[in-house]
């Protein structure tokens, strides 16, 4: 299946595309439209040609496209064609150089511009065209253009509520045809969805250990109050001793001072429980941050070691893909050469099979001379035929003769010469007696001079 494509967005502040020329106001158009879905199809019908764009939205107002266009051909199933774009904007995200995946795994720009000749580009495009090479269950012939709806109507959809029949029908019907799909879940063992469930991690543990320093400062809060209370009151019963001992007796004030002691005493066991369970949070947190420090060490190294089997992976996608280049180089080398020792073969073939038809030709013609000589030997007496014939060899240089059937002249003394002229049959003609080779006789028929095979001639 040919078809061109395009790359196309608005990745900075700037729209761009890769190849630019006059495609870029269609495309444009496709990158448009208010929709609150971040992923769509926009197909558009130009006569015989069929534009397939798929735009992935972006942080702000950015956007990223593919575009295949199809001539006389048109998709039968969109869900396979969002398959292959989908995959190609994973594949470009998980490259970084034009994409890249955020921390909390969404999909963002990591340039400005699509330039021209850049290789991620024309690796995107030619992996591009292998996958769109095998929609061929997929593509039907595209109807004829349909009058009777405006080129300036378009029609919406949504990939996953309405029927494909008839988002296909009104793809070849409209001039523009938009459908919606959002992105979804990614899957969990996904690239995307690993990095968004190790951020939704990342979050938890930290809102836990927020919630843990949060305790531990209201627990030295309440400790500085109790502290706080437990000087006020320990000076509140001093003074209420030193007034009651003023007027009650020192037995009375002994009593209530071991009271007061035993009051203090148990405040302050009250005290060190405080202190004691302030430690035990203190150690919990700190178990759980150093859990939790081992932990986002752990997800970061699988994201590394994730990051390095996808560089390991994309370069032996490249090795894979210039052998498969070399492989191909090669093969059509091998295609051409036996294009052209079968051209050589046939033309061969052709050249034996002009000889055979000439020598089977000459044969012909030498069969029917052999004949009207023996012909025209029964109508001659012996005697005059002998002496015609030593009449010709023993008089001048030039003979008068005749042609017995229908003769070529040719242009030298070999058959397989090219014919100068056809003499008639029976019309007269000189022969030059002293110029003969191979069978041929050099002769003159009116003003032409040329060579006849004897076999043809019958002197005078």
């Amino acid at each position: 299946m040919n078809s061109d494509i395009y790359i196309f967005g608005k990745l900075g502040s700037y729209y761009s595309q890769c190849p630019d020329d006059f495609t870029s106001e269609i495309f444009m158009k496709m990158g448009e439209w208010d929709t609150s879905a971040d992923t769509y199809i926009s197909i558009h019908r130009k006569g015989e040609l069929m534009y397939y764009g798929y735009v992935r939205k972006l942080e702000a107002d950015r956007y990223i496209g593919f575009c295949s266009i199809l001539n006389g051909l048109m998709v039968t199933d969109l869900n396979v064609l969002f398959e292959i774009f989908d995959s190609m904007l994973n594949h470009l995200a998980v490259g970084g150089e034009i994409l890249k995946y955020s921390d909390s795994g969404e999909i963002v720009t990591n340039t400005q511009l699509l330039v021209f000749g850049k290789p991620v580009l024309n690796q995107v495009r030619a992996l591009l065209k292998d996958g769109l090479s095998g929609l061929s269950d997929n593509l039907r012939g595209l109807p004829p253009e349909s009058y009777g709806i405006s080129v300036s109507e378009s029609k919406q959809f949504d990939l996953h509520v309405d029927d494909m029949p008839q988002i296909v029908s009104a793809s070849w019907n409209y001039c523009y045809t938009f459908i919606a799909k959002n992105s979804g879940t990614p899957a969990p063992d996904s690239y995307q969805g690993v990095i968004q469930r190790l951020h939704k991690e990342r979050k938890e543990l930290e809102v836990t250990n927020s919630n843990l320093l949060e305790q531990v400062l209201n627990l030295k809060k309440e400790k500085k109050q109790q502290g706080i209370v437990f000087t006020v009151s320990a000076a509140a019963i001093i003074c209420f001793f030193i007034l009651l001992g003023v007027m009650q007796s020192l037995d009375t004030t002994q009593g209530n001072l071991a009271l007061s002691q035993e009051i203090l005493r148990n405040t302050q066991k009250e005290l060190e429980q405080t202190s004691n369970n302030f430690e035990k949070i203190k150690k919990q947190n700190g178990e759980m941050q150093s859990s939790f420090l081992s932990q986002m060490s752990e997800k970061d190294r699988q994201i590394i070691s994730l990051q390095q089997q996808n560089e390991q992976l994309t370069t032996d996608m490249e090795i894979l893909k210039t052998e498969l280049r070399q492989s191909e180089m090669d093969n059509y080398n091998t295609k051409r050469d036996l294009s052209r020792y079968k051209n050589e073969l046939k033309q061969a073939e052709t050249e034996n099979y002009n000889l055979r038809r000439d020598l089977n030709h000459y044969k012909n013609e030498l069969k029917r001379a052999e004949t009207d000589i023996k012909n025209s030997r029964d109508k001659i007496s012996q005697d005059t035929w002998r002496q015609s014939q030593s009449t010709t060899y023993t008089s001048s240089n030039i003979s008068k003769a005749i042609v017995i059937i229908n003769t070529p002249m040719r242009t030298e003394p070999r058959h397989t010469a090219s014919i100068k002229a056809n003499i008639p049959k029976e019309a007269s003609i000189e022969v030059f007696n002293n110029e003969y080779k191979n069978g041929y006789y050099k002769v003159k028929y009116r003003r032409i001079i040329g060579y006849v095979a004897k076999v043809f001639i019958n002197f005078k």
